[in-house]
């Protein structure tokens, strides 16, 4: 990367997470902590286990104006707010859309599950992610920053910014 070019990393935070109880006990909430889990198993973490980290491997990589943003995606259409509830409707249908592939190599070879079983639990998961009772949503952290110019050097670190949506009905 040349200097004064920038990098971002985005990524969907699992596991999900929930403002109310709804998403307690549910196989939705089991889907993100066990996809986790396969991953790091596999030696291949995903999810929070790796965006938590992005700030301190840009610093470490010497990246400055580093910023970042935390943005929550629905699980679904259950939000109040129209635009969260839209938000909330695409991203249904694309978790649908890729839930067996995300789950087959994972759980069969970080967990050790049989094909059969993972698709009933795939079942179980479709099921809870249409389920509108069900509050749960995606934490999108997304981090940019910049290489310095050749002599430029770093400035003090800033403080974390949480910004973007919170609908939450």
């Amino acid at each position: 990367m040349a200097p004064g070019g920038y990098i971002e990393f985005q990524d969907y935070g699992l596991p999900l997470r929930c403002g109310d109880d709804s998403l307690s006990g549910t196989a939705l909430e089991k889907w993100g902590i066990l996809l986790c889990k396969a991953a790091r198993n596999l030696g291949r973490p995903m999810g929070t286990d790796v965006s938590a980290h992005y700030r301190e491997w840009m610093e470490q990589a010497g990246f400055v104006d580093i910023e970042e943003r935390h943005f929550m995606w629905p699980s679904n259409g259950w939000p109040k707010d129209s635009y969260m509830k839209e938000l909330g409707r695409w991203n249904q249908v694309n978790i649908l859309d890729g839930l067996e592939g995300f789950c087959l190599a994972l759980m069969t070879r970080g967990l050790g599950w049989r094909k059969e079983e993972v698709d009933v639990f795939v079942a179980q998961v479709s099921n809870d992610i249409k389920d509108k009772r069900i509050h749960g949503y995606y934490p999108m952290p997304v981090y940019w920053g910049r290489k310095p110019l050749p002599g430029e050097r770093r400035a003090p670190r800033r403080p974390t910014t949480n910004s973007g949506s919170s609908s939450q009905h």
